[in-house]
């Protein structure tokens, strides 16, 4: 079973979109932007606090920033599917 995959959702009004979900036993996974080559995140537990998890974002491999969220599926939405590609997951 995939730690990481691609769910379809539907909003109010029957507009849909894709978005991540996660499993249990993700620990954190690596993804690139789709069309800016030097873009990438990884979605990881908060170091500060364990119970939330963290997105952060490099640039040419520098961190840029990052974003905390409560939950591992939160922090993936930060990271739509149609402009991140998943590149490994563990």
């Amino acid at each position: 079973m995939s730690l990481v995959y691609e769910i379809e959702r539907e909003l109010y009004g029957g507009r849909k979109y894709r978005t991540w979900k996660c499993s249990a036993n993700l620990r954190g996974a690596k993804l690139e932007h789709r069309t800016i080559w030097c873009l990438t995140a990884i979605v990881h537990r908060s170091t500060t606090n364990p119970a939330k998890w963290r997105v952060t974002y490099f640039d040419r491999g520098v961190p840029t920033g990052h974003v905390i969220e409560d939950t591992c599926d939160e922090a993936m939405a930060q990271l739509p599917p149609g402009h991140w590609r998943l590149i490994k997951a563990r």
